[in-house]
């Protein structure tokens, strides 16, 4: 799933979600991401990144542009409706794909 806010930078956005599933959140530096948080919930992984340019110029998620904060997850359809219970009430973040 992917989510994403225009209104909260990833540090706030990051709060917000660690309040709202109870994940806890480490600061990740990848060659690739860039600085990104890295959280688990119920063994789901939870990254908070930017919607970075690429080497290419290129955004991470180009059709989403107007979204510069983006949350990654890849939950089991089980957690996957616990999960957007969680996300329902962190103002300002958006449902951009399944």
């Amino acid at each position: 799933m992917l989510f994403g806010s225009r209104d909260h930078s990833r540090e706030a956005l990051t709060a917000l979600v660690a309040s709202s599933t109870g994940a806890v959140f480490q600061p990740h530096d990848s060659s690739y991401w860039g600085v990104y948080e890295c959280g688990e919930w119920n063994g789901v992984e939870l990254k908070v990144l930017d919607n970075f340019e690429d080497q290419e110029g290129e955004l991470l998620e180009p059709e989403f542009e107007q979204f510069p904060v983006l949350v990654l997850i890849d939950a089991p359809d089980d957690l996957a409706g616990e999960l957007l219970g969680a996300f329902g009430r962190v103002d300002g973040l958006q449902r951009l794909r399944d």
